[in-house]
């Protein structure tokens, strides 16, 4: 049996609402993204021409540039993006593994599970628009995979454009935990604070909620700025 198929996953309230089980029900990884598929696909939440969130996409070039920034301030740690195949800093027996606003993500968190038994730490950095519901959800997912079978923590790197111009935030964040904390987060943002008025519209909260990606990445915005490891960086 492959780690993927393996019921080892315990539901917590999240992950149990998503697969429409019992809460403490055993679940695989396979099963999990299956979940999110569904519940995506039902909801219409994908992404398309409505609910795209025009930010300029960073290139990896500038991601890799930005973290190495980001480690020097942050940790006093001079590391270089490696060259060839494995991952893009390797340091201290830690790795991060660096993407730009476009990348093949399957691709990347089958990287991340030959990863995690060959080092202490991982961490995925991504800039803010490469994050989405679906994303938030398997993120969530991979990191419990990894902590039932290596014992190793997943962490998420958010990279935010700044101005002005090559100015970066950044933060980190527990994977384990981010999808309760990007829809507490959701839940706190000030759109819902819309006053009942003439120029509200009819189904005003009805829309936002749609527009789920947007509404990801604005809750990332906010826990990246306030993260007590963020910092401003300049690349």
């Amino acid at each position: 049996m492959s780690v993927l198929t393996k019921k080892q996953i315990l539901a917590d309230r999240t992950l149990a609402n998503l697969a429409g089980v019992r809460e403490g029900t055993l679940l695989s990884y396979a099963e999990l993204t299956k979940a999110t598929h569904d519940y995506i696909k039902k909801n219409k939440l994908r992404k398309g021409d409505d609910f795209t969130v025009r930010l300029k996409p960073l290139d990896e070039k500038v991601v890799k540039l930005v973290i190495a920034k980001y480690l020097e301030i942050r940790r006093d740690v001079k590391a270089r993006p490696t060259r060839g195949a494995g991952p893009d800093f390797v340091f201290d027996g830690e790795i991060i593994e660096t993407k730009g606003g476009y990348f093949n993500f399957d691709r990347a968190l089958k990287q991340m599970l030959d990863y995690a038994p060959k080092y202490k730490e991982i961490s995925f950095a991504f800039p803010v628009e490469a994050f989405t519901a679906q994303r938030i959800m398997q993120l969530n997912t991979l990191a419990k995979v990894i902590y039932k079978q290596h014992s190793r923590m997943l962490k998420v790197i958010c990279v935010i454009p700044e101005q002005p111009p090559n100015t970066y935030r950044v933060g980190e964040h527990n994977a384990s935990t981010l999808a309760y904390n990007v829809a507490e987060t959701i839940g706190e943002l000030q759109i819902w604070t819309y006053p009942e008025t003439e120029a509200k519209a009819k189904n005003y909260e009805a829309d936002r909620i749609r527009e789920i990606d947007k509404l990801v990445q604005a809750a990332m915005m906010q826990l990246t700025r306030r993260a007590a490891d963020s910092r401003t960086v300049t690349a």
